[in-house]
């Protein structure tokens, strides 16, 4: 996930690509090593945030909506969904 945009945006343009670089960088390396993983820090706008690290409700949202998109592809590739989407 990453840190709120008020913060990320204090960084100078190249640090930022860096730092979404390196984010999905680790979340290459976790999937690669056989983990799930979910980047997705670009995706979140400043009023996502409560503060530095809590989302908001709506932020909270996004990242229940993202993660459950997550959770089907993954279910899907285990074979635990029907050809119907529905799960076995």
């Amino acid at each position: 996930m990453g840190f709120s945009p008020y913060y990320v945006d204090q960084l100078a343009a190249d640090e930022r690509r860096e730092f979404f670089h390196g984010l999905a960088e680790i979340g290459s390396v976790l999937e690669q090593a056989g983990f799930n993983a979910l980047v997705m820090a670009e995706e979140f706008r400043l009023d996502d945030f409560w503060d530095r690290p809590h989302l908001s409700g709506r932020g909270g949202r996004k990242l229940a909506e993202a993660v459950a998109r997550k959770v089907r592809l993954v279910a899907k590739r285990l074979g635990y969904l029907e050809e119907e989407g529905g799960i076995r």
